[in-house]
């Protein structure tokens, strides 16, 4: 039986593609097992999650044929898929079932070759030949004369190029963020000589404050981008921006008032002048334009333009600095700091907004805004206790230590956070792969070996940087800055935990389950301002170091139990996926205060694990490379 009676007429008799359903002893699953029991090859689950994801529906057991659309672009391709108890039988029309359109060699729709493409070529014979009935000539031209080489050519190529494409937009994003980063991190010499410890805990201080505006200014709305790319498409995806906009602009306003009103006492809680605080209001909504602008960058898989921005940004922020200090323009270095922040994100973000309403054409939409704003508000939670994780530490020793200690806190956080930066990096690129895979429905299998060696060699990565930082610091620093030698290494390793939980809090971004992750973040939160309450005046800046590391722990667990136990999404190992690499990294640690003076040991064990790192990129390109089920098994 290929088609039951509800079949068009105009399908033709015969069927235009075979797909043999070979007994499960032979490598390949009937349908039923399929369906009821799983899949038992690789094979399997990528061809039936793909026509399950493209069709929209469920393919049922019970029934003997099952129509479902097909979109790709404007046209619309109907498929009918046969169950048999031992071959599957697929033929398909475009158009209309009395207008069928003709689909021949490059027009071929690369979505479907993909997905036969994920079948192994043993299992697809060759195309049958055209009907030789006038009637149902036309119809059958979808696969006529395309054959199974051409079909494994066709989706074969294309899986190539995304599975490269991610390790492609990954290597330019790292780039990017390495430059921008090493912008920051070769210019900070030139800082420590240019401000005091005092002016590094003041500027500490305004990006706390910049850290806290940017949280509240546009209500988040930035954080929706990588859902409503999915659900709005690559072409509304602009007019969503702009549409959705004025929720910045209202909150900005709001927020300018706020400091007007209470800047005083703002004034002495952050030790900064009313006029900073302003600044750094007006500098929160170019941000939000900036941040909203190279979200869309990164799922429209942009990297260049994403790096151009990027660039742009660090450099005038950076240059204008050191400019305007050189020149004593400002009564303080830290002010002169200050003002060329607001410049740079004045400038880039100017850019990003001028682009948003070029491009969106659309000033409100209200069934946008609300789409965004129940996808974003509960991260304004998130955002606030996350900024409260990270910068309350500096707030609090610089309250109860002093200004000099906040100073070299705040120099070895920037040390430690070149691992932040080059996870968010990594994170650029990993997002729109993971969101585009899940929506495609690929197997658990292929994203949990593709998060496997992410982790792996991020972890490998990162211990060999622990064991770096002593002797970078002592050579970048002046030695008043010398005590952040012990601090930097306990930062670096709370970012690694960091990245860590970035596995598990993706797929609750996927799953637009944002409530749950403000929960996470607060928790976290309390537990670090409890440990920093306890350790900071005891262990100075180590105390501080150590509570946020702790917290970071706690906010990873917290996730990872959500993901697997709540919404049941998890598609990795779970935490043993992770014990060996963060065993490693732990080790690093230890062996960095062990040998904190002794450059050559560090610098042996450094060399050690970039060997490591070596094998698991050689070993990470042949998985990518095609050789993913000999590696996966080993």
């Amino acid at each position: 039986m290929y088609f039951d009676s509800s079949c068009p007429s105009s399908l033709p008799s015969s069927p235009l593609l075979l797909l043999p359903m070979h007994s499960a002893t032979n490598g390949f699953p009937y349908w039923s097992d399929l369906l009821n029991r799983g899949p038992r090859t690789s094979a399997g689950p990528t061809f039936l999650r793909s026509m399950r994801r493209v069709s929209g529906h469920l393919l049922p057991t019970s029934s003997l044929a099952y129509p479902f659309p097909i979109t790709t672009g404007l046209r619309t391709l109907t498929t009918r898929i046969t169950p048999s108890s031992s071959c599957t039988h697929v033929s398909g029309f475009l158009g209309s079932p009395s207008s069928p359109t003709i689909w021949q060699g490059r027009s071929f729709p690369s979505r479907v070759a993909t997905v036969l493409s994920s079948l192994p070529s043993s299992l697809l014979p060759s195309c049958a030949h055209l009907p030789t009935s006038p009637a149902s000539r036309d119809s059958s031209m979808f696969f006529g004369g395309l054959s199974s080489s051409m079909l494994s050519g066709i989706g074969g190529r294309e899986r190539d190029e995304e599975e490269l494409s991610l390790l492609k937009n990954a290597g330019v994003y790292v780039f990017g963020s390495f430059f921008v980063q090493g912008l920051s991190f070769v210019t900070l010499p030139i800082f420590s000589v240019l401000m005091s410890t005092s002016d590094f805990g003041l500027f500490a201080s305004y990006t706390f404050w910049i850290s806290f505006s940017n949280a509240v200014i546009g209500l988040q709305v930035g954080s929706s981008i990588n859902n409503a790319y999915l659900d709005y498409g690559k072409d509304g995806i602009y007019r969503y921006a702009s549409s959705t906009s004025p929720a910045a602009i209202l909150s900005f306003v709001v927020a300018l008032f706020a400091v007007i009103a209470f800047g005083e006492p703002l004034s002495r809680l952050f030790e900064l002048p009313v006029c900073a605080l302003a600044a750094g209001v007006v500098q929160s909504l170019f941000t939000y334009y900036f941040t909203v602008h190279i979200a869309m960058l990164r799922m429209d898989d942009r990297p260049f333009s994403y790096l151009a921005l990027s660039v742009a940004n660090a450099a005038i922020g950076t240059f204008g600095a050191i400019g305007l200090i050189l020149l004593d323009v400002f009564s303080a270095p830290y002010i002169a700091r200050v003002f060329s922040s607001v410049v740079a994100a004045a400038a880039t973000g100017g850019v990003s907004l001028v682009f948003i309403y070029l491009r969106g054409r659309n000033l409100f939409d209200r069934k946008a805004t609300v789409y965004a704003l129940k996808i974003s508000v509960p991260l304004i939670l998130h955002a606030l206790a996350g900024i409260l994780l990270v910068r309350i530490n500096q707030v609090i020793i610089l309250k109860v230590v002093g200004a000099d200690a906040a100073g070299i806190y705040a120099y070895a956080s920037n040390f430690g956070q070149i691992i932040s930066t080059l996870f968010l990096a990594c994170n650029a690129a990993f997002v729109p792969w993971l969101y585009k895979a899940l929506d495609a429905g690929m197997d658990a299998r292929s994203v949990n070996l593709t998060i496997r060696f992410y982790i792996n060699l991020f972890s490998i990565g990162t211990a060999a940087f622990i064991l770096l930082l002593p002797t970078a610091i002592g050579l970048l620093s002046d030695p008043s800055y010398r005590e952040s030698s012990y601090i930097a290494p306990i930062i670096a390793m709370g970012f690694l935990v960091n990245f860590y939980y970035t596995i598990p809090v993706n797929y609750e971004f996927y799953l637009k389950k944002t409530g749950c992750i403000a929960l996470g973040t607060i928790s976290a939160c309390v537990v670090n301002l409890a440990f920093c309450a306890v350790l900071t005046p005891v262990f100075r800046g180590e105390g501080a170091a150590v509570s946020t590391l702790l917290a970071y722990c706690v906010l990873f667990v917290m996730h990872d139990v959500i993901v697997a136990r709540v919404f049941k999404e998890r598609r990795y190992e779970g935490p043993r996926q992770f014990a060996a690499p963060f065993g490693l990294a732990v080790a690093a640690l230890v062996l960095t205060y062990i040998f904190m003076d002794a450059d050559v040991v560090r610098a042996v064990l450094v060399c050690v694990l970039l060997v490591l790192f070596g094998i698991g990129l050689r070993r990470s390109a042949r998985v990518f490379g095609g050789d993913g089920e000999k590696e996966a098994s080993s």
